[in-house]
């Protein structure tokens, strides 16, 4: 059916984290990993066939809801096992929510270079403040800040009011949520 709006596979929704970006944020973890890094926190997010197929209109639905008392109040943070293997989706749910929350912050294992080389995934990008990009190494572990392994760069959109120094000052912590979602950087 021409105009369906597309259906994202995902782990789960937490509602309010601190460890996943600056401020209260609300986290959308994704479920299905092409990337498989040896080392992932999120293994149980691998199978592209677990969690739930959830229509986007039905998680734009529960964003609004999430997004804080009023508009802006809250960032959002999505991660899992790997967004953008799940392009279409995501670009839509993107667009939608884009202007609900204070900034958006997504996680992936793809570089800079592989998003652009695909166009369904470089159509995402205009739509985020701040990507953490690279396969995870264990070992390179990063102990600080939002990346999980030092090889991974933070690239900030020209238009976010993020920066890299904002996103480095994280001390890693863990947050195990109702569901069994694990959330944040082990240290």
């Amino acid at each position: 059916m021409q105009g369906q709006l597309p259906s994202m596979r995902i782990s789960g929704i937490v509602g309010r984290s601190r460890v996943n970006g600056p401020g209260e944020r609300v986290l959308l973890a994704v479920q299905g990993c092409s990337l498989r890094c040896p080392g992932c926190i999120n293994k149980d997010l691998w199978n592209p066939e677990g969690g739930n197929l959830v229509e986007v209109v039905e998680l734009m639905d529960l964003l609004h809801l999430l997004r804080g008392p009023k508009k802006g109040t809250r960032g959002l943070t999505i991660s899992g096992a790997e967004p953008f293997d799940q392009p279409n989706a995501l670009r839509t749910l993107l667009r939608t929510v884009e202007d609900w929350f204070t900034d958006t912050i997504v996680f992936t294992g793809y570089t800079v270079e592989q998003l652009l080389e695909d166009n369904s995934r470089a159509a995402c990008m205009p739509h985020i403040d701040a990507l953490i990009t690279g396969p995870y190494q264990q070992e390179n572990r990063s102990l600080t800040g939002l990346r999980g392994s030092t090889n991974q760069k933070i690239v900030i959109n020209h238009t976010s009011h993020l920066d890299e120094k904002t996103l480095e000052q994280f001390q890693q912590e863990i947050e195990i949520h109702d569901g069994g979602i694990v959330t944040g950087f082990p240290g």
